[in-house]
């Protein structure tokens, strides 16, 4: 995208993850790097990492690892009572997970 720098880049097996220069690292971005540093650089696929959106928000939807197991999240990266799923696909969308 035209007009954004990255700062840093992190990579997992299943994750790329990049950060603009215009603004702070978000609370999603400061736990996924520490979570992935906690990891030893390189997380389990089981192992849950939080998802963010390119502008560093909560992806509403949340899973372990490569897992099938999500559920969805309010904007600080917090649960929504009654909306785990083990569905055998993991879902890109749920429409439950709307703040």
């Amino acid at each position: 995208e035209p007009g954004l720098d990255l700062v840093h880049l992190v990579s997992t097996r299943f994750a790329l993850f990049a950060a603009p220069t215009n603004r702070a690292e978000s609370v999603c971005e400061r736990w996924r790097a520490s979570l992935i540093e906690h990891y030893g650089g390189n997380p389990d696929p089981q192992q849950y990492l939080p998802q963010c959106e390119p502008d560093g928000e909560f992806s509403p939807v949340q899973c372990y690892g490569e897992s099938t197991y999500c559920w969805c999240v309010d904007q600080e990266g917090r649960e929504i009572d009654g909306t785990r799923s083990h569905d055998a696909v993991k879902p890109t969308f749920n429409p439950s997970c709307l703040f």
